[in-house]
């Protein structure tokens, strides 16, 4: 519900096309179940890293998260920076868990990083409650876009009235 709130705000007020698009329901869907062990766990931060690994951002920065970042700096209020930032940030938190504790080897350090970021302990215990930890942030780091967004365009109605 998070994403699809996100990409109608998107899609009303940045572009006309979604920012998020879903390959594979059954994947995203998986998004809202439990995780009780590491390989769930990685299996549901993979698909977030995935979806924010294919964001439709333009610009030429390096991830598509940067692209958002830079793109929202450009359109919105500076009051909006700092939470833009926060979130975006969290979000490469949750990328960063994925990619360097669970894909590539050798880069365990900042994935043990990312998880402290996320409020996570190293080693995990408990995988269902790290999973919720990770979920309860990304719900917050997007609809933290998506308000910024709205609550811009919103203002710029409400002046030009």
């Amino acid at each position: 519900a998070t994403i699809d709130y996100f990409n109608v705000v998107w899609r009303l007020h940045i572009d006309k096309l979604p920012i998020i698009r879903l390959f594979g329901t059954e994947r995203t869907a998986r998004l809202v179940f439990d995780a009780s062990t590491a390989d769930e766990f990685s299996s549901q931060v993979s698909c977030i890293a995935d979806i924010l690994k294919n964001m439709r951002v333009p610009g030429q920065a390096k991830t598509p998260l940067l692209r958002l970042q830079n793109l929202l700096d450009t359109m919105l209020s500076a009051e909006s920076q700092p939470r833009i930032a926060n979130a975006t940030a969290t979000l490469s938190e949750v990328s960063s868990v994925r990619n360097a504790l669970f894909q590539h080897s050798g880069t365990e350090d900042r994935g043990v990083r990312a998880l402290a970021k996320l409020g996570i302990a190293f080693p995990v215990n408990d995988w269902g409650s790290a999973w919720s930890v990770v979920q309860r942030r990304a719900i917050d780091a997007f609809n933290a876009l998506r308000e910024e967004i709205q609550q811009f365009y919103e203002t710029e109605l409400d002046k030009d009235s």
